[in-house]
């Protein structure tokens, strides 16, 4: 088992958050979440509208910057590491 790890702004280096947690933190930044908005005011934006975004986000983080792993592949007749995008 393989653990990523992401780097927070505290210098940190912490576990990847669920996608839950990223809409929240997402929330937060855009300053929409329900204790920071007036009494009866409804949210501004969907979870599908930032799940959405969030998704645009790291496929385009992807395609900038992928993530590069080794993957071993048998061969005949030895085995050899082949990059693995």
């Amino acid at each position: 088992m393989t653990l990523v790890l992401a780097y927070s702004p505290a210098g940190t280096y912490t576990a990847h958050p669920t996608l839950t947690e990223a809409v929240a933190d997402l929330r937060q930044d855009l300053f929409d979440r329900t204790q920071d908005l007036p009494a009866g005011t409804p949210q501004r934006w969907a979870d599908d509208d930032l799940t959405r975004a969030l998704d645009r986000a790291l496929d385009e983080y992807s395609y900038v910057s992928p993530l590069i792993q080794s993957v071993m592949t048998a061969t005949l007749p030895s085995c050899r590491y082949y990059g693995f995008p």
